[in-house]
């Protein structure tokens, strides 16, 4: 049998292991990610259509570990970007900082049949597809957190008349 001081004892020895184990595993870790924002944006193709479908794909110029990637839609639009590791973590946003761009084509799909169909990719020059070679940056945060892109033509070919 236990007394009331003894209980009162452990209550309290308890209460103080609780509150010490709180404040060691709240207040020492450190974010995996740096601060994140949310980012949206617009990919135009040369002609100013919109690009149609695929990913944005973004490489830390800091890290190149920190990656990030959002869907672009029928309508050239991206609006979800999720920032990974190699590890496979992920946060919601693309981190601050200087980022390198690189688009990643739509390949094939299925049809209702659940057959393999081809989609005809935008045409897009193949510089575009890495991270070396495309010349796209954007610094984050930007001026609303949107991105609008509109995709060049290679040097040496004649622009279309209107």
């Amino acid at each position: 049998m236990i007394s009331e001081s003894g209980t009162r004892f452990y209550a309290g020895h308890i209460f103080w292991l609780s509150t010490l184990v709180c404040l060691l595993t709240a207040g020492c870790g450190t974010s995996e990610f740096p601060k994140s924002y949310p980012v949206s944006g617009t990919i135009l193709l040369p002609d100013g259509t919109p690009m149609k479908g695929g990913n944005i794909e973004f490489e830390s110029v800091t890290d190149s570990n920190m990656r990030a990637m959002g869907e672009i839609g029928q309508d050239g639009t991206f609006a979800s970007v999720y920032t990974y590791k190699s590890n496979g973590h992920e946060v919601m946003g693309l981190i601050a900082g200087e980022h390198r761009i690189r688009f990643e084509l739509p390949g094939a799909a299925d049809n209702e049949g659940g057959e393999k169909q081809q989609r005809k990719p935008p045409l897009i020059e193949t510089r575009y597809r890495s991270f070396d070679t495309s010349n796209l940056t954007c610094t984050i945060p930007a001026p609303d957190n949107h991105l609008a892109i509109r995709l060049e033509k290679k040097l040496g070919v004649a622009a279309e008349s209107k």
